[in-house]
């Protein structure tokens, strides 16, 4: 099992990150629409008071030019009839701060309003919008004020003044914010269904790839790896099953092999070693570990001392203290090296009388011969091994 698949966290990572960036996209979406639906409607409003400035004031210097310097003109019921119905807000100021008429207050009880921010820009020709809250109505308005000169019965310039109630753009406001959160809300359930469908459309491919490994591992090759979609997955799982029937063939094979070559070298009463090109030892029989070992027996029974009271474990056991290991090591003999040599060169069987030291001097019949290891579908040869086999004297 390798580190961290059964914990898979960098899927739950993925699982949590995926949802999280969506909504913070779709909430930073939400932000920016409530931003800008801030800015259209305020502007608009600002437009709005803008235009109305303009044709009251246009309005006033039509009306006025019917009027001599010495009549009396009823501003403020102009005013009142000119926005009627309207919720704006129309106030006619002169330079001095006076309040000649107003459609929502009597001009006698409002203060001067001289000092009043939109006032100081209007007469200094700067008309910019102000929002504050008014002490004559008691709630908070935006303002816009321009400087004019009506003429008629009026000595100079004036200042006229339109206001909306805050509450009105606020409204407005609260409408749109309504609409963008419901907008954002929508768009989070179905981004939220998008990728749980998304996600267990990722998560149980891999949960079966990942099951079909540990299987494979556990030398399991009955496979549930059913994967129709997605069709990245759907050949992942293809290859895993050619894989897994490729291994398992070949694992049966070399099983077969090693069963095959395993009881060749058990039947024989003649020491039979086989080895690689380098003469190292691959494999023996029973009779070969005698001729290997000079002190054989003395080497059974150390192994005797562990426990293996059976044979064949103790054969098995004393097998491994040979493989991969030169032969040289235990049999040094130059005739024997110069067999296997023209046996490796010419490719062909060789034979030949060795002598071998042990605790008498014996001369031995051998010959070696090249043969070829198994060779499996699909893979590269295996390389060429030899067989040596000493007769007993």
């Amino acid at each position: 099992m390798l580190y961290g698949l059964e914990r898979r966290q960098g899927l739950r990572r993925s699982y949590i990150i995926l949802p999280l960036v969506s909504l913070l996209s779709l909430f930073a979406l939400s932000i920016a629409l409530a931003s800008l639906t801030r800015n259209i409607i305020t502007t608009s409003m600002e437009r709005q008071l803008s235009q109305t400035n303009t044709f009251f004031s246009r309005a006033m210097i039509r009306e006025a030019v019917h009027y001599e310097r010495s009549e009396a003109w009823d501003v403020n019921g102009y005013i009142s009839e000119l926005a009627l119905d309207s919720p704006i807000r129309i106030t006619v100021m002169n330079l001095e701060g006076v309040v000649i008429a107003d459609n929502f207050a009597e001009t006698e009880k409002m203060d001067n309003h001289l000092t009043r921010p939109e006032m100081i820009s209007a007469i200094q020709g700067k008309p910019r919008f102000v929002t504050r809250y008014s002490a004559t109505l008691e709630y908070p308005l935006m303002y816009h004020a321009v400087r004019f000169t009506p003429g008629g019965p009026f000595d100079g310039d004036l200042v006229l003044r339109t206001s909306i109630p805050m509450v009105s753009i606020r409204e407005l406001l609260y409408l749109g914010y309504r609409v963008i959160a419901m907008f954002t809300l929508f768009l989070m359930i179905v981004s939220g269904i998008i990728i749980v469908y998304q996600i267990r459309g990722i998560r149980t491919p891999i949960e079966k790839i990942l099951k079909a490994a540990e299987q494979i591992e556990q030398n399991e090759w009955e496979l549930d790896l059913y994967i129709l979609r997605p069709y990245e997955f759907a050949r992942i799982a293809q290859a895993i099953k050619s894989l897994a029937k490729t291994l398992r063939e070949q694992i049966d094979s070399l099983r077969q092999h090693n069963d095959d070559l395993q009881r060749i070298l058990n039947i024989q009463r003649d020491s039979v070693i086989v080895l690689d090109q380098y003469q190292q030892i691959i494999s023996c029989n029973a009779p070969a570990v005698t001729f290997l070992a000079s002190e054989g027996d003395r080497l059974f029974s150390d192994e005797t001392d562990d426990g293996m009271g059976n044979a064949e474990d103790r054969h098995s056991l004393i097998q491994k203290r040979f493989a991969k290991k030169s032969l040289m090591t235990f049999v040094r003999s130059s005739e024997l090296n110069r067999i296997f040599e023209e046996a490796r060169s010419s490719g062909e069987f060789r034979r030949g009388v060795i002598t071998v030291y042990h605790e008498q001097t014996r001369e031995y019949e051998c010959y070696v011969t090249p043969f070829s290891g198994s060779n499996f579908e699909g893979t590269e040869d295996v390389p060429q091994q030899y067989l040596l086999v000493v007769y007993s004297p």
